[in-house]
Formats: C-alpha cells, sequence, structure tokens
C-alpha cells in the first residue's frame, strides 16, 4: 500500500500509482521511464542509488514531486510492503493571493558560507538554505527570487560568476566557483604532509 499527503492538503492511498523517473542503469545519459509501480517496486526504486527525479503521476497528467518517509515491509514471503510519502505539492494555501506575503514573512535557516578549494586555481563557496518541510519548490523559487538569490545553475563556464543551484527535499544548495587566474595560494592535495 502506499499513501501520499500533503500538509493542510489531500491524501492519496493506493494499491499502484504512475510514476516517472530518470534510469541511470539502463543508459549513461538516463533513460526516462513511465510506469505504473506496488509499493514493493517504488521501494526498490527508492533504494536504488542510479534513479533520479522520481516523480508521482496525477491523473491529469501533472508530475508531482515526492519524498518517501518511512518503508515497512510487513512479510517478505507475499512481498507487503507499506510506503508513505510527503508532497509539499498537495500542500493546499488557505488563500492562494495571500502565498507571496507569506512566503516572505517565513524566517529561512541559512548556513554560514563554507569555504573549499577544488584545486590551484578554483575555489568554491557553499551555503544551504533550508525550507519548511512543506514547502514544494516553486515556493522555494518565489522566496530566492524575492531575496535575489540565483534559481537556476549557471555551471558550463565555471568562470568567476558561475553557480550552481540544487534542489534536496526541503533544502537548496549554493555554490558559487570563484576562479583564479593567478596562484596567490597554496594547494596541498595530500593532507597527511
Amino acid at each position: 500500500m502506499i499513501k501520499i499527503q500533503g500538509k493542510n492538503g489531500k491524501k492519496i492511498i493506493k494499491k499502484e500509482i504512475e510514476i516517472e523517473y530518470i534510469d541511470f542503469n539502463i543508459a549513461e545519459s538516463g533513460k526516462c521511464i513511465r510506469e505504473n509501480v506496488c509499493a514493493y517496486k517504488l521501494k526498490a526504486l527508492s533504494l536504488n542509488s542510479n534513479i533520479e527525479a522520481l516523480n508521482f503521476i496525477e491523473p491529469n497528467g501533472n508530475k508531482l514531486e515526492f519524498f518517501i518517509e518511512k518503508i515497512n515491509t510487513l512479510s517478505k514471503r507475499n512481498r507487503t510492503v507499506y510506503i508513505s510519502a510527503f508532497c509539499p505539492d498537495l500542500f493546499i494555501p488557505n488563500d492562494k493571493n495571500d502565498l507571496s506575503k507569506r512566503i516572505n514573512k517565513v524566517n529561512i535557516k541559512i548556513s554560514p558560507i563554507l569555504i573549499v578549494f577544488e584545486d590551484q586555481k578554483t575555489i568554491i563557496k557553499f551555503q544551504k538554505f533550508l525550507f519548511p518541510r512543506f514547502w514544494h519548490k516553486y515556493m522555494k523559487i518565489i522566496w530566492l527570487k524575492n531575496n535575489n538569490y540565483p534559481i537556476h545553475s549557471n555551471k558550463a563556464t565555471k568562470t568567476s560568476t558561475s553557480y550552481e543551484v540544487t534542489y534536496i527535499n526541503n533544502m537548496v544548495i549554493f555554490k558559487y566557483y570563484i576562479s583564479k587566474t593567478y596562484r596567490n595560494y597554496t594547494y596541498i592535495a595530500n593532507p597527511n604532509i
């Protein structure tokens, strides 16, 4: 049995759901697959590290992101599995017009900037943003835009202005790449020296 729920929203309880995911086991560049799965198959997909972009497909065709929170295997013999998942896209605000104002009032936890030396010419600055659990990606994008943060990656050239934006569950991670044209620090490859 699969249960997908959202805060202050609807619940979906089914034996099978339609999902879409990218499978890197099939091809090096990944292959997009859409299929109906039971809880046992969904468990196997969620534990596979070569599966990415796992989305729930609604009957109307909308793709919803969801996060598996709990997996209970009740019986190994007949493959009885119970999965509980959380879907931020099922969150239904009381007043949709007031959503943007409410997003701006929320205090987001922002980590200090962590600086890492990738090599002799590149410095990476990491920063993490922790959002409320029920926020979906669109709500995070609204907050980032309103606070003058980038919402998409720009990592093609790795120049001094390049950055990478990663959305993971209720967290957004920024990586800022800073390239130096000259060497003004020493990079030690072996920290045991």
